[in-house]
């Protein structure tokens, strides 16, 4: 899952596992930071927070085994299978956005600005490297910024750099439109998986008071 799924996930979370508002903070907060992040969390980190990033650690394990996943690698042409779960995640997002009705009760641009400013509590713990991202995030609100196809080709380009392949970006661009008609199902059916996954967990039982 990418970072709209993820927040949207945690906004679920919060309400199925009947959080305060710190602990929603930290849900919708590590829904984007368990990005960064790799290794063990550090546990001296606000509780909140750590369990955000173990609840987006959660969500991308099970996601990345779902059979709702697997038919869509075949989606593409043999060179670009290897890439097709960074495809399916940022797709997703875009499905997301652009269905948002079908998944949440609150307003697209709610939850954004609610993440953002969650975010903002936990600045102290976004890496210098993903700084820039962030704030790009913010001022773009790329998270709703989903929705329109231009960022969908800005960040599996994005991605592809960093992968050290940019000569693969258009290659991919022009699979993924075509994937994207294929994929509703897995979509709505992987997503409808996470929700069921976390109403019968919760990263805060592991916390002793």
């Amino acid at each position: 899952m990418n970072f709209l799924a993820h927040c949207m996930l945690a906004d679920r979370a919060s309400f199925q596992w009947k959080c305060s508002s710190e602990q929603r903070d930290g849900l919708l907060a590590g829904a984007i930071v368990g990005d960064f992040h790799k290794g063990r969390v550090n546990q001296a980190w606000p509780k909140e927070l750590v369990a955000g990033i173990t609840l987006h650690r959660r969500i991308d394990a099970l996601s990345n085994k779902s059979e709702s996943v697997k038919p869509t690698r075949g989606f593409y042409p043999k060179e670009l299978r290897r890439f097709a779960p960074i495809y399916f995640d940022i797709l997703a997002d875009h499905f997301l956005a652009n269905n948002w009705a079908c998944w949440s009760k609150r307003a697209l641009k709610d939850l954004t600005s609610d993440s953002y400013r969650a975010l903002s509590k936990f600045d102290a713990y976004i890496p210098n490297r993903n700084q820039e991202l962030v704030s790009f995030m913010r001022k773009k609100d790329l998270l709703a910024g989903y929705q329109h196809w231009g960022n969908i080709e800005l960040a599996i380009s994005g991605v592809m750099r960093r992968l050290g392949r940019p000569e693969l970006s258009d290659p991919s661009i022009q699979s993924m439109s075509f994937a994207m008609k294929k994929c509703d199902i897995s979509f709505r059916s992987c997503l409808n998986e996470m929700i069921v996954h976390t109403a019968d967990w919760n990263a805060f039982d592991s916390f002793s008071d």
